[in-house]
């Protein structure tokens, strides 16, 4: 005996609500049909929710490494000096080195630093010569010895008194105490060992 069954109740066994998509689409269908749709709907897997476009998508790139932070405070590392360029024989020749003895030592009166010399150079006329060794020299240390020239370099006024030429001396630095060094002192290049007698070349 074949019994009827409503379609409410039909909706019911098969959880599909009773005014719902699926049962208008149930009730348009062809006889039969309508409990097959219900009974798929029943056992289809659920659909995953599709993936909204506009949701912001999250960054999984790498972190790009942080430079390292300069100190705009900190003081540059000063430069080294440049060496000077290298000359040739030809250019060390136009300096003329000669040998001088020390005749007069007196202070410059407009320097502190500074001693006016005057020089035999084996020329006959004494020559006047500024040069400042008077932080590391008496001119007691200085009158008589025998320096070395440089006889053609061009005078200069040196605070206001004219200088023809240049004796040479070496510089250098002696730490203090403390270690720390000193301002760098002049010493005289002397030549009386050598017995040189004034105006003799040198090279």
């Amino acid at each position: 005996m074949i019994r009827a069954i409503s379609s409410v109740r039909l909706y019911a066994q098969h959880g599909v609500p009773r005014f719902g998509p699926l049962a208008v689409r149930m009730l348009s269908s062809a006889p039969g049909e309508g409990a097959a749709a219900a009974a798929a709907a029943a056992v289809a897997p659920p659909t995953a929710p599709a993936a909204d476009a506009a949701a912001p998508v999250a960054d999984v790139a790498a972190p790009a490494a942080a430079a390292p932070a300069v100190d705009a405070a900190a003081p540059a590392a000063p430069a080294a000096p440049a060496a000077p360029a290298p000359i040739g024989i030809e250019d060390f020749a136009k300096v003329q080195l000669l040998s001088a003895r020390v005749l007069q030592a007196e202070p410059h009166p407009n320097a502190d630093r500074l001693y006016v010399l005057t020089l035999d150079d084996g020329s006959g006329t004494p020559r006047t010569v500024c040069s400042g060794l008077r932080e590391s020299h008496t001119a007691e240390e200085l009158v008589g010895k025998s320096v070395v020239l440089v006889a053609n370099l061009k005078p200069r006024k040196m605070r206001g008194i004219q200088s023809h030429g240049m004796v040479v001396a070496g510089a250098f630095s002696q730490p203090a105490a403390d270690g720390v060094d000193a301002a760098p002192v002049s010493r005289v290049v002397l030549l009386d060992s050598a017995g040189l007698p004034p105006g003799t070349p040198l090279f």
